[in-house]
Parts: structure tokens; sequence; C-alpha cells
């Protein structure tokens, strides 16, 4: 048996998913607690507001076990790119609208586009890791997604959650995710993706 060759470009494949997922989260964990700021402050009621904050997660549920799938029809790079427009197209809804149902679409479709890019950014990772590190670097990566649960509401405090300037913070975090999300190289297919079940 022959052991696993490093693909072409590793590293920047590594430095693209692990900075682009840092940084669409850092921008997504600014922004949820800000919306839901925002909603406290046009009145509207707790349990509302609570029904919005789980729509997110709701989205992931539910689009997860179509990761796969998707990612088989587009291939992997589209997908990520998709899984990382997708939340800042809805930033910039959120900025733009105040409709609360609109509102809601938005978040479950970037819940969604979360679940998407779950799936694929540890694949990713686990493809571009040095031959017999694939559990070291998917630790890593991990590790680095539940710092961006702190950094995020840190960096809104700081900027002030009342400002603004707080919300274009945290839509230029996802653009910014969004960017550095193109700098993933090509891979080759997945050796299951003809023969995976959808999920």
């Amino acid at each position: 048996m022959t052991s696993r060759q490093p693909l072409p470009h590793a590293r920047l494949g590594l430095a693209a998913i692990f900075g682009s997922t840092f940084l669409e989260l850092i921008g997504y964990f600014m922004l949820l607690p800000l919306l839901l700021l925002r909603l406290k402050g046009a009145d509207v009621s707790s349990t509302v507001a609570g029904l919005f904050a789980a729509c997110g997660w709701a989205g992931i549920f539910l689009f997860t076990p179509f990761s796969s799938w998707v990612a088989q029809q587009l291939g992997r790079r589209p997908a990520l790119w998709l899984a990382a427009g997708i939340p800042a197209l809805a930033s910039l809804g959120f900025a733009l609208t105040d409709d609360l149902a609109l509102w809601f679409v938005l978040e479950l479709l970037a819940g969604a586009a979360s679940g998407l890019r779950w799936v694929l950014a540890e694949a990713v990772v686990a493809e571009f890791a040095p031959p017999g590190q694939r559990g070291r670097y998917v630790g890593l990566f991990e590790t680095m997604v539940g710092t961006t649960f702190v950094i995020g509401p840190a960096i809104l405090v700081w900027v002030g959650p009342t400002s603004i300037t707080a919300l274009w913070v945290a839509i230029g975090f996802i653009f910014a995710g969004l960017l550095w999300t193109f700098l993933v190289p090509e891979m080759p297919p997945a050796a299951d993706a003809r023969t995976s079940p959808v999920g």
C-alpha cells in the first residue's frame, strides 16, 4: 500500500480554509447578538427573538444531511463559494431591510449555508493536511472555530453594540471570509463522489 501523497498547494489550501472560516465566523458571531439587540430595540417579544436565534441552527439541522449531495453536484470548491456567498448576501439583507419575515428567511438560509461549510471545511482540512496528520489538523481547525464564539462577541463589545459601525464591521468580516474562500486551490474529486449517498 502506498502512502497518500500531499496535494499540490496544500499549505495554501490550509491557510485559505482556516482563514476564510475564521473571518466568516467572527462576523457571524458579531452579527447574531447584534441582530438580537436590534430586535429587542424594536420591541419584538423575547419569544420571537428566541425563535429568530434558533432559526439559523434549524437551517444547519435541516440542510446538513444534504451537504454531500450539493458538493457532489457542484464540486467542492463551488460548494464552498456558495456556502460563503449566502451568509454574505444575507448579512447585507439584514442591513438593508427591517422586514422581520425576511430576516427569518435570511437567517434560515445563512444557517443552511453554515451547515454546508461545516461539512465541507472539515473535509477540505483533512484533504490538505500532511499525510498522517489529519487528526491533528482537524483538531486545530475545531479549536480555531471554538475561539470565534468568543472573539466575535468580544469585537462587538469593543466596537460598541449600539454603533452602526458594528453592523458594517461584522459584514466586513463575513465578506472578507468570502473573498478568502476563493483562495482555496482546486482539489481532486472525492474518492466516494459517485458512490456516497445523500448526506
